[in-house]
């Protein structure tokens, strides 16, 4: 196939499922990590099952500078799935300001700089597809995971809104925003998971980071600009928005209050 990807989040749970799905099809596998030694590991594994040679690059989102450094050295790619992110179960006593300030730099400051950056030079190389992992917390409000729903939903938006700038320069160049719902990853910590999941009947609302990898390499193809991964995700999602606003705000921090 030939064709460049980077991957930013790549060194565990949908970010890493995606690397050996892309992989498998063929892909330059470009990925982006905050760890060293997981960057390592992947590329070794993923050197030994494929032809391909996979680069890596160390960038911390929580730090500006290193974001900017490394969109400093211009990489030329045909695809951006950026699914890095990070979030806090709890509430406004439990979650400090500097966690908060945390999760919007990564998942708001920080994407926009990213987004923004390959966006212009898609749109200068006359080709390219952005793929923006988002959630499907970013359709209601989520207390108890308040700032990361919230953060969500702007990069959702920004996500959209950016595709249609781009669209009117450029109908070669693709934004799509994809939204999974629970996903078997380690997002949230062991102590925060069993208390959320009493039963394994719960357990099967989620997808595994498999299926949600593989769903977003077809959403690759879509011409859409959102996409809401997982048929039980979508008729949750079209439930709940028939619901008045108070009563769909307390089902949901009720079942996430459970992880506080």
């Amino acid at each position: 196939m030939g064709k460049k990807v980077l991957i930013t989040g790549a060194t565990s749970g949908i970010g890493r499922s995606l690397a050996y799905t892309l992989a498998e099809e063929g892909y330059e596998l470009y990925i982006v990590g905050r760890s060293d030694e997981k960057l390592a590991e992947l590329k070794a594994d993923l050197e030994s099952r494929y032809t391909q040679t996979c680069v890596c690059y160390r960038v911390d989102f929580s730090r500006s500078e290193e974001v900017r450094s490394f969109l400093a050295q211009k990489l030329q790619v045909d695809i951006l799935i950026h699914c890095a992110g990070i979030g806090k179960v709890g509430d406004f006593k439990t979650i400090s300001v500097e966690e908060e300030q945390e999760i919007l730099q990564v998942n708001i400051n920080a994407s926009v700089l990213l987004l923004k950056s390959f966006a212009q030079r898609f749109v200068a190389q006359g080709h390219g597809t952005i793929i923006v992992v988002c959630s499907t917390a970013a359709f209601y409000p989520h207390p108890f995971m308040n700032t990361y729903a919230s953060s969500k939903a702007f990069l959702h938006h920004y996500s959209l809104g950016l595709g249609e700038e781009v669209r009117r320069y450029s109908k070669q160049v693709k934004v799509i925003a994809v939204s999974p719902g629970p996903t078997r990853t380690s997002f949230f910590n062991p102590q925060t998971k069993t208390k959320m999941v009493q039963s394994q009947t719960e357990t099967k609302f989620e997808m595994s980071a498999e299926q949600v990898g593989e769903s977003i390499a077809k959403a690759l193809y879509s011409n859409r600009s959102s996409v809401t991964i997982g048929r039980r995700n979508q008729l949750m999602t079209l439930f709940l928005k028939c619901l008045p606003l108070k009563l769909r705000i307390r089902l949901v921090g009720n079942y996430i209050a459970k992880g506080v």
